[in-house]
């Protein structure tokens, strides 16, 4: 009777061994998803941080591309008024560079739209990938309390 006692409090500490080991993982796997989540979390503030920068400057852009639009068409109409329209004048010149910046600020314009919906899509990805891992983490604090209040 002594000898099998003994064989059940041998076998009662291996389980409890087992269960510390696995509790030991289990936590371990916690802190490197906890790690993964502040580093996610980190990376989508950067991300949001630049996506609001972009479309700051993208506002501006299209602003200022307004604004040029503007004085081209003065310039036009004040051209007409004076007589000079199809005469080579300085102020013809002068259009001519307008509509240029005009187009290099349109081809600014497309670049930053082409950015900002490239970082949407990785912002987008990155909440996808931090609700994944919240999910995980939800998943693993359960088990970990589950194990704890049946120990």
């Amino acid at each position: 009777m002594a000898s099998s006692s003994e064989e059940l409090i041998e076998l009662q500490r291996k389980a409890i061994y087992l269960q510390r080991l696995e509790f030991e993982s289990l936590l371990l796997n916690h802190e490197a998803l906890q790690r993964n989540f502040e580093t996610i979390s980190k990376a989508m503030a950067k991300e949001r941080t630049e996506k609001i920068e972009l479309v700051d400057q993208n506002k501006e852009l299209k602003s200022l591309s307004e604004t040029l639009g503007k004085q081209i068409e003065n310039l036009k109409e004040t051209l007409k008024c004076l007589g000079f329209g199809n005469f080579e004048t300085k102020r013809d010149q002068e259009i001519r560079e307008m509509k240029e910046i005009v187009e290099n600020r349109r081809i600014q314009i497309d670049h930053l739209k082409h950015t900002i919906s490239k970082k949407i899509k990785r912002i987008d990805e990155l909440e996808n990938k931090l609700e994944g891992l919240e999910k995980e983490k939800d998943k693993v604090i359960a088990t970990l309390e589950s194990d704890l209040k049946a120990n």
